[in-house]
């Protein structure tokens, strides 16, 4: 036990403040915002008939930045459809990391630390327990390239338009301190 002090006086802490550092927050708005890719684990599923890519993507445009988001890809199923689903989501994304050959990704860490743009939208959470207070959860919708022209007319958040400079190697995360993710 440990005695708090004056440091646990908490009347003056209002409720949008409660949300900032984890915990329930509100969903980002649907739009393009600048991420880069800062851990990927590839496991069974839980019903353990398919392999799942597991990605952790961290947020670098500035009024979100640091806000993580995970993305999940079904590159082994039973089902073809769903693999073929994962597998253009994959090359999707390995296109707008720049990857030197999108045809053929051997390892996901060839996809880290590089930024890129990703529409976000909103859904209903399947679960509860990872929705904001609204019942909402971001998903990813689409990747493309930070350079894409579509972001020079304009378009989504770039990286010209949230106030950050071009990505560099400082903007990386650092690397996990495991290999889990807790799902």
């Amino acid at each position: 036990m440990a005695r708090l002090g004056t440091g646990g006086a908490l009347q003056g802490v209002k409720e949008e403040e409660m949300h900032r550092g984890g915990g329930v927050r509100e969903s980002m708005p649907p739009d393009w915002y600048r991420f880069v890719c800062k851990a990927t684990t590839y496991k069974p599923t839980r019903e353990g008939n398919a392999m799942c890519l597991h990605l952790t993507h961290v947020c670098l445009t500035q009024s979100y930045h640091g806000r993580e988001l995970r993305d999940f890809l079904v590159l082994e199923h039973p089902k073809a459809e769903t693999v073929q689903i994962a597998k253009a989501r994959l090359k999707e994304l390995a296109i707008a990391v720049g990857h030197p050959n999108p045809n053929r990704v051997q390892d996901s860490a060839e996809l880290h630390n590089i930024a890129f743009m990703a529409r976000l939208y909103t859904q209903a959470a399947k679960d509860p327990k990872y929705g904001d207070r609204n019942g909402l959860e971001n998903r990813i919708g689409e990747y493309r390239a930070c350079s894409d022209p579509f972001f020079k007319n304009g378009a989504g958040a770039t990286a010209e338009s949230d106030g950050l400079p071009a990505p560099t190697e400082e903007d990386a995360p650092p690397p996990p301190d495991d290999d889990g993710i807790p799902f």
